[in-house]
């Protein structure tokens, strides 16, 4: 069976931050995911200030983006480089945003959270064969 190597997550993200970069993807990519999500988010279905959850929240260029439009926004990722990098940003901005480092195919420690709307910032697509179903298997760093 193939499986996604996903401590390259990890490591992919603390050389990209000492690259100087902004995240994971460039800012073009970021660019046409605000694009996208702002459509979405424009809709009379969803509320103007909702509860977000993002999966696979990486450096966290999305959950702050809500977070500055005013949405209250959770970020989740398996990578803790990724997460630490986020809050990282987050205190930079003067932002109050809760980074989880943890599996999103386990999401137990939100059972009793509800969200208004979930988004999966390019993560799922990442997680392939049995993983998808294996909520046993151990985040990074655990």
């Amino acid at each position: 069976m193939i499986k996604t190597d996903y401590l390259m997550h990890d490591v992919r993200y603390r050389n990209l931050k000492a690259k100087g970069a902004s995240g994971w993807d460039g800012p073009e990519i970021v660019s046409e995911h605000k694009k996208e999500l702002g459509f979405a988010l424009s809709s009379p279905l969803f509320k103007q200030h909702s509860r977000a959850l993002e999966l696979g929240c990486g450096a966290g260029e999305i959950t702050l983006w809500l977070s500055e439009l005013g949405h209250d926004v959770v970020g989740v990722d398996l990578s803790p480089a990724a997460v630490e990098w986020a809050r990282e940003k987050a205190a930079g901005k003067g932002l109050i945003v809760s980074f989880v480092q943890g599996n999103v195919c386990d999401l137990n420690a939100f059972k009793d959270n509800s969200f208004d709307v979930i988004i999966d910032s390019h993560c799922f697509h990442c997680i392939i064969g049995n993983d998808r179903d294996d909520s046993s298997r151990a985040p990074l760093g655990s």
